[in-house]
């Protein structure tokens, strides 16, 4: 494959990355909104965002049996077109449970999707140029945090509703769909005849035997975890707590997306040039102090909330990078399938389980702030630390 085409099919798999990503993340700034409307408590609305996850995990780990033995494009487009109905569903809920249901359906497509996503990449490039690769598939959260999350918003006030993004988002979803369908190749030189089918105690077992991939899927889990535990309530703890403006929280992400491009790039870059371990040891090191900044910020202004987001955008998404580059070269192509599908589920009920304890943690007082925020921090950085002991066990598969 040429260089040409490589990039073609990264924007490609770019594009239905974006479809993905931005039904996830626009539940995030429309807390605030979501917790008035619906008249839900702030454990009702982690549940929502955990439900969605909790349901990715449990399809990853049963596609995770059959990943193998099927071609990834068609897999895909099975999970893009239940995504996008998923997407719609949410777009016309009319109740909590109505929109919990439909979260749940989402994410039962929608986590495999990123898993099938990462398997054609990585049996595709090559791992010299794989952390260029990872960066322009990363690149679709910073497209969703500069356009997505701040036009999805625009369309919540401007109609006075939050259905409408889901609603525009699943047109956008359809468009992906079909442009998947006849742009993207088949991808199937990993199929061998007579295997692909895998029982979860077989599946299970492979694991637990190659510590490389064990290793590769503990480390996973604790970096989800720990960034995904401050995440649900980060627009929340700054609408309630630092006294920001709703109406700006679209410039957060905005701005937020403009720097995490340049993060990702130049941290792919870095990792092809210097090594993946040593790019990740020092993003995550100095992801440290926007985590502490963030979870303990009390009235500021718009300048200094701006800063203290962007710092937290930049090292979130650079020490992404290397993460994914060392994790997705743990195994072979003949087995990349199941296992990608067995790291979406750990990274979807990692983000579940984070969901679920920040709203836990997380006490709303009588005039509306919100405490324990900085515990939620503490905990983060802790999570961050115990993953370079696993990053420095990472071994390229032979």
């Amino acid at each position: 494959m040429t260089q040409k085409s490589e990039d073609r099919l990264l924007f490609l798999l770019a594009f239905a990355f974006f479809a993905h990503i931005m039904d996830f993340i626009i539940m995030l700034p429309l807390g605030d909104e979501l917790m008035r409307k619906l008249s839900i408590s702030p454990s009702q609305f982690s549940f929502l965002i955990s439900i969605y996850s909790i349901l990715a995990g449990i399809m990853g780990f049963i596609s995770a049996m059959f990943m193998d033995k099927y071609d990834r494009k068609h897999v895909l487009m099975v999970t893009l077109v239940g995504f996008t109905i998923g997407t719609y569903w949410c777009g016309f809920a009319q109740t909590y449970h109505t929109l919990l249901v439909a979260r749940a359906f989402t994410g039962a497509f929608g986590g495999v999707t990123g898993g099938i996503i990462m398997s054609i990449v990585s049996d595709i490039i090559p791992f010299s140029r794989k952390g260029r690769a990872m960066g322009i598939i990363s690149g679709a959260f910073s497209v969703a945090s500069i356009i997505g999350v701040p036009f999805g918003l625009f369309l919540s006030t401007k109609f006075g509703d939050w259905h409408v993004p889901f609603i525009f988002f699943g047109i956008v979803s359809t468009i992906s769909t079909i442009v998947s369908f006849y742009l993207i190749p088949n991808v199937n030189g990993h199929i061998v005849v007579g295997k692909g089918f895998k029982s979860p105690k077989t599946l299970l077992g492979n694991v637990i035997k190659d510590k490389n991939q064990s290793n590769a899927l503990i480390w996973t889990f604790l970096l989800i975890l720990g960034h995904f535990i401050i995440i649900p309530f980060l627009s929340p703890s700054l609408i309630r707590n630092s006294g920001f403006n709703p109406d700006r929280i679209p410039l957060i992400y905005f701005i937020g997306g403009i720097f995490t491009i340049f993060a990702s790039y130049y941290s792919g870059k870095l990792s092809d040039r210097y090594g993946s371990k040593k790019v990740y040891l020092v993003t995550v090191l100095c992801s440290f102090v926007p985590i502490i900044l963030l979870t303990h910020l009390g009235k500021i202004n718009i300048i200094e909330s701006f800063f203290v987001t962007s710092l937290f955008f930049i090292f979130a998404s650079a020490r992404m990078i290397p993460a994914n580059t060392l994790v997705t070269s743990s195994v072979n192509a003949s087995t990349m399938g199941s296992f990608m599908a067995l790291r979406s589920c750990v990274i979807e009920l990692g983000e579940g389980l984070a969901a679920f304890i920040g709203g836990q943690i997380i006490v709303e007082n009588p005039n509306g702030t919100f405490s324990n925020y900085t515990y939620l921090g503490y905990i983060s950085v802790f999570l961050s630390l115990l993953t370079l002991i696993f990053a420095y066990k990472a071994k390229v598969a032979k």
